[in-house]
């Protein structure tokens, strides 16, 4: 299932009346976008998120080879959701500093930095850019292919 609620990862489910027996814990697992984030903050342009895209490796056949999206042709109905995401949002910081938004990879689960259009349009209309990495690259990069 689709969650994003880190609230969520650690719920009961049943309060435990007599009526309907012991509580239980469950808990959801968060795995929203965990690829498509990554390939939109490593894509040049929207060709090269195509490229990528198309290379995702979504599950494997009985014998162990790699079946891709594009083996699926998924790679169209990707682009549909996408091809507006790569673009960087432009937010105002509390002081007033502009500030790009774009992408956001956890390092867990992939690089763990913002996007490469985002820094190289900053790059174009300012001398110096910040870039924050909300977890360490450290963590994962292996997730990224």
């Amino acid at each position: 299932m689709d969650m994003n609620d880190r609230a969520l990862r650690d719920i009961v489910v049943n309060a435990g009346s007599k009526k309907e027996g012991m509580a239980q814990r469950a808990g959801f697992v968060i795995t929203r976008h965990r690829k498509s984030s990554a390939i939109i903050a490593l894509a040049k342009n929207r060709e090269d998120l195509a490229t990528k895209a198309e290379n995702i490796v979504v599950g494997a056949t009985r014998t162990g080879k790699p079946v891709f999206a594009k083996d699926l042709q998924a790679t169209g109905a990707m682009m549909a959701l996408l091809t507006e995401a790569i673009q960087p949002n432009l937010v105002q910081t509390a002081e007033g500093v502009p500030a790009f938004v774009h992408a956001g990879p956890f390092g867990n689960i992939a690089h763990g930095t913002s996007s490469v259009i985002s820094q190289e349009m900053g790059l174009r209309l300012t001398d110096y850019v910040v870039n924050e990495c909300g977890f360490c690259g450290g963590f994962g990069c292996g997730e990224v292919h």
